[in-house]
């Protein structure tokens, strides 16, 4: 089992996601709505890395090239988010170079299970 680097991120954004609903149409005209599942879906975990060094950037550079750029699933460190879930990356990571070899990364998940 694969697990995100372990560093702390500077700042963590996070969208619980949504039950999974169906609406329909009611008999009286209105509407009425059906939880179909138990979890929720669609959590997006948002870190930013700020002033890293390069080789703290390359490791997360080297997990997502290990993870196949999101196909292959991951669990994050307890330094990160306590949580037992299984994450993928949303999209590659952004990076911005800085003075002095620094890198500021930000890194978008998406909870799967």
């Amino acid at each position: 089992m694969a697990y995100f680097p372990a560093l702390e991120p500077n700042d963590r954004s996070y969208n619980l996601g949504a039950h999974p609903i169906v609406t329909q149409q009611g008999w009286a005209g209105g509407s009425v709505r059906f939880r179909t599942g138990p979890q929720r879906f669609g959590a997006v975990l948002t870190l930013t890395f700020t002033n890293l060094v390069p080789a703290q950037a390359n490791a997360i550079r080297t997990h997502y090239a290990t993870q196949l750029s999101g196909a292959v699933p991951f669990q994050l460190l307890t330094i990160t988010l306590t949580d037992s879930r299984f994450w993928t990356y949303v999209e590659a990571p952004e990076e911005v170079q800085r003075s002095g070899g620094l890198v500021d990364t930000i890194v978008k998940l998406e909870a799967i299970r």
